[in-house]
Parts: structure tokens; C-alpha cells; sequence
């Protein structure tokens, strides 16, 4: 056998080996990551919180399926009147202003934000999307400018099915569905409150997917905010709610994960809690009639932090 013969053999050889390794290597990793998918418990469909009769009562059936704005509709900013004088007089502050100078928000993301407050016009391209504590955007007024998509109930496990959404036909369609062929430069999420009982882990990666689905929808241009779950009231909270065990440490840990799953999809996590609890890390008794939903006064604390938390566009 000639020497070039020999030198073409080996190089043969060499490269099926190559090959060989690569494809090992990627079976391996496409056998690692099936077994990871399977080792992950899908979501138990759990029944929505059974909200209060007392609080139920106050989401009338027009709150409860927000309407969606027409499409070509042009979203109007409603310009605060607090923000207007402080505008014309730099000696005047508002009372919400005032409320976050007090406020002492120590439990701060290590996200990097912009510390200049923005006014309501920020929102005017926003849409919120979540469960009942969002309905209370809306029922409150607290943010008329801003579209809200959310149901009371609504869950990690039901939003890709459950038509929460109510249209001007009168017709009912999914949250994503209402998000088609919208145009929103951000959006705020807020969800997990009716789902904590079930696998944290299998919950952020419905979570990952429900970022993925409304990207898909709006744009990879908008900014996705992730807002944590509030903490609850637990002596009230378990009162009104005894079938549902959830404490406020593991919606700390629920948080913590989602945290770190925000900032793999390139998405902004806002620590909305750290706004909202007291110094022993729960919501303030005088904050809730149920130990769960919060009253315009928690509202106006949850925006005073987004105003005060935005990421450059």
C-alpha cells in the first residue's frame, strides 16, 4: 500500500471519528434535555381560588372579562391632574409623588433602572395582563390610559384556553387572542396567585412559555415587565381561603425563580412586592378585607414603584 494511499485512509478514519463524536454528542444532549422535560412535572391543573362573596361582588361582569379596545382605536392618555401642577410648579409635589418619597423600598431586583419618575403617559402604550389583583387596575381606575387584559381566576395553567377576554361583539377569546394585531411597547404580567399550590418548577416553564406567546404577538420590540406575586395576609388569607395552603414563603421562593427565569428570556423583573409588604414581609392587615386583594391605596403603592421602575426604550 502506497504511502499516500495509507495517508488518505488515516484521514478517512480520522474524520468518521470526528463525526461519530459530534453525533454522540448530540444525542446525548437531545437525550439529556428529553429527560429533563420529562423529569419536570407538568402543571396540576389546579381550581381557581374561590374568591370572597365580598370582594366577588365588587367584579361585575363587565370587570371581570375587560373589554377590549378596537383595533384601530387610538389610545389617549389621560393626563393626571397632580402631575399637571407639578409640572407647572416645581415647588408643588403630588400626593402620589409624596407617597414614594415615604416609602422604603429596600428588596430592590438587580435589574438597572431608570430612577427619574415617569408620568401616566408612560402607559399610554401599555397593556396589563394578569388575574382578579389586575381586574383592580381597571375596577379602581387607577391606570384609565392603559389597556388591561385579565380575568379573575385566570392561571398559569388556563390562559392559552380559557376565553377571558370579552370583545365588542360580545364574544369571548383568550388573552392571547386579544393581543393580535395589537401594538404595545410594553407589557406588564402579573400571574401565579391562583397557581402556587402546584410544581414551582413546572410553573416558570408555563411562565417562559406565556413570555414566548406574547412576544409572538406584539413584537420582540416589547419590553416585557415580569411583576412578582404579591405577598398575602395569612391569618385572613387562610381564613377566607382554607383550601388553599399557600404561604408567603413560598411565594418568596416562587419569586426568586422567576426572577432568574426573567432574566434568561431577556425579559425585566419588577420586585412590585418589596412596594407592598411590611417588615415582616407580608401584606399589611389594613391592606385587605380577604387577606389576598388590595385596596385603591396598595394600587396607587404598586404604580408609584412601576413609575419609578422603567428600563430605557
Amino acid at each position: 500500500m502506497s504511502d499516500n494511499r495509507i495517508h488518505r485512509t488515516k484521514k478517512k478514519n480520522k474524520f468518521l471519528a470526528g463525526l461519530i463524536t459530534v453525533c454522540s454528542a448530540v444525542i446525548f444532549s437531545s437525550l439529556a434535555a428529553a429527560i429533563w422535560q420529562l423529569a419536570t412535572p407538568e402543571p396540576e391543573v389546579l381550581a381557581p381560588i374561590e374568591i370572597d362573596s365580598s370582594i366577588l361582588s365588587q367584579f361585575d361582569e363587565e370587570n371581570i372579562a375587560v373589554a377590549v379596545k378596537a383595533s384601530e382605536a387610538k389610545v389617549i392618555a389621560i393626563p393626571e391632574p397632580e402631575e399637571e401642577e407639578a409640572d407647572s410648579d416645581d415647588s408643588q409635589t403630588s400626593a402620589s409623588d409624596a407617597a414614594v418619597e415615604s416609602s422604603d423600598n429596600t428588596s430592590e431586583s438587580s435589574e438597572q433602572f431608570e430612577e427619574e419618575r415617569v408620568t401616566s403617559k408612560y402607559f399610554d402604550d401599555a397593556v396589563f395582563i394578569g388575574d382578579s389583583i389586575s381586574v383592580g387596575i381597571k375596577l379602581y381606575e387607577i391606570m384609565q390610559n392603559a389597556d388591561v387584559y385579565a380575568s379573575v381566576g385566570i392561571s398559569l395553567e388556563s390562559i392559552f384556553t380559557n376565553p377571558a377576554v370579552r370583545l365588542e361583539d360580545g364574544s369571548k377569546v383568550t388573552i392571547f387572542q386579544a393581543l393580535e394585531g395589537k401594538q404595545y411597547k410594553k407589557a406588564y404580567i402579573m400571574l401565579g396567585a391562583n397557581s402556587l399550590m402546584s410544581s414551582h418548577e413546572a410553573l416558570i416553564k408555563q411562565y417562559a412559555k406565556v413570555i414566548d406567546e406574547v412576544r409572538a404577538r406584539v413584537g420582540d420590540e416589547c419590553i416585557i415587565y415580569i411583576q412578582s406575586v404579591l405577598p398575602v395576609y395569612e391569618p385572613v388569607f387562610h381564613q377566607k381561603y382554607p383550601k388553599n395552603t399557600t404561604t408567603n414563603a413560598d411565594i418568596n421562593s416562587f419569586n426568586a425563580m422567576l426572577a432568574e427565569m426573567t432574566a434568561q428570556k431577556g425579559a425585566h423583573y419588577l420586585d412590585v412586592a418589596s412596594a407592598i409588604k411590611d417588615e415582616n414581609g407580608s401584606l399589611p392587615a389594613e391592606a385587605t378585607s380577604d387577606g389576598l386583594h388590595i385596596g385603591t391605596d396598595y394600587y396607587i403603592k404598586w404604580f408609584d414603584y412601576l413609575k419609578t421602575h422603567t428600563v430605557t426604550e
